[in-house]
């Protein structure tokens, strides 16, 4: 998985890892395919445990400056407050993906304890930018309505999320490696200004001028969350400036 690629790359380059990790997302994001799979072969995603721990016993014998752990807000499950907070929001991972997120962060946690390694948790919520794979609810909307394509909507899209861009994700997590920030600490990464699926098509739809009709399909049984946003005071305290989502599905479109 990407998460732990990035863990990987921590291990093998210390702190830098966390930098190569953050541009390794962006240039990724078309060559890798994320799919349903997650969802659909559990043990296939549990597989990536052994992943996990193979690079904090390989961090242990290097003994690395930091270790950054690329955590998902999936963590979160469908929420028990709004918006979820780091540290006192309680996790309720239900989907194998989620569960491994879980897990991977109670494995840097307890080698923290044991020997000593520091770490950094990122939690990140919903990315986008250029060049991501149309697996991702921002990418397919705007290659929908740029086809003329009928926008397709699980549930009645009232479900809501927030996005990030790359430019943003990757500028703050520069902050953390180069300012020593939130050792031995979780940090969410995302956006706090929400929307509903069914808004952001029609967004995407006035920013293309498409014509293309939105068509409801049918809920997804697992992993489709109904609320997400996240708490990023922390986050805040050293960027205090997010792209819009307006003008960040516009570079997205113009750089495609």
């Amino acid at each position: 998985s990407l998460g732990v690629l990035a863990d990987a790359l921590g291990v093998r380059l210390g702190a830098l890892g966390v930098l190569l990790s953050a541009f390794a997302q962006k240039s990724m994001f078309k060559s890798m395919k994320f799919d349903s799979g997650t969802f659909l072969v559990p043990l296939g995603v549990l597989d990536d445990v052994k992943g996990i721990r193979n690079v904090l016993e390989r961090a242990k014998e290097s003994q690395v400056k930091r270790i950054f752990y690329s955590s998902s807000s999936e963590v979160y499950g469908e929420p028990v407050e709004i918006p979820q907070n780091e540290d006192t929001t309680p996790l309720n991972s239900r989907v194998p993906y989620a569960v491994v997120k879980n897990l991977g962060e109670a494995f840097f946690r307890s080698y923290f304890k044991e020997y000593g390694i520091p770490f950094t948790i990122f939690r990140f919520f919903n990315t986008y930018g250029p060049n991501q794979n149309n697996d991702f609810v921002i990418t397919k909307f705007i290659e929908q309505c740029m086809k003329g394509q009928k926008i397709t909507i699980y549930g009645d899209g009232s479900q809501s999320r927030s996005f990030l861009h790359i430019d943003d994700n990757i500028a703050f997590t520069n902050i953390v490696l180069e300012k020593d920030l939130f050792i031995n600490e979780v940090v969410n990464v995302g956006s706090d200004d929400v929307i509903s699926i069914k808004n952001l098509a029609l967004l995407i739809k006035d920013i293309t001028e498409s014509d293309s009709e939105l068509v409801f399909l049918p809920p997804l049984k697992d992993g489709d969350m109904y609320r997400r946003k996240p708490d990023v005071t922390k986050m805040r305290l050293h960027m205090n400036t997010l792209t819009p989502l307006d003008k960040g599905i516009t570079k997205t479109i113009d750089a495609s």
